[in-house]
């Protein structure tokens, strides 16, 4: 598979492969994981959160409301960045179609004034569906 900057499913194969990254991982996450526990654990009493309008009231642990605003601020995050980031990711599918394009038909004027010994050894230009790049074929 071609490495490019852009290719994410490269990216998401090899992350986290080496013992060392591994272990690095766990130096933070263990800790921070205790912290949420102790955390927790320090905060298990109830909390009533009333909505002001309407007559609904509830009562839950502390950690529970903070752990639920933070997953909802993560999810929320990610949709907006996933609107946000639309635009460029469209935009990027554009101007690889177009740059595979330019590619063929530069093969292809290469191709008309090339020499007859030259054309011999000129590949045509087809599309690997296996790394999903336009890549010489013959």
């Amino acid at each position: 598979m071609v490495m490019t900057a852009w290719n994410l499913d490269t990216v998401n194969e090899e992350w986290m492969t080496s013992p060392v990254q591994r272990f690095l991982a766990w130096i933070v996450i263990l800790p921070l994981a205790v912290i949420l526990a102790l955390f927790a654990i320090a905060n298990r009493g109830d909390v009533v959160i009333s909505i002001d309008p309407l007559p609904f009231t509830f009562a839950l642990p502390l950690y529970l409301i903070v752990f639920g605003a933070a997953a909802l601020g993560l999810v929320l995050g990610y949709l907006v960045m996933l609107v946000a980031g639309y635009r460029t990711r469209r935009d990027f599918r554009w101007t690889r179609r177009q740059l595979a394009q330019v590619k063929s038909e530069l093969h292809a004027i290469h191709a008309e004034n090339a020499t007859p010994s030259e054309r011999a050894s000129v590949p045509s230009v087809g599309r690997n569906r296996a790394t999903n790049d336009t890549a010489a074929v013959g």
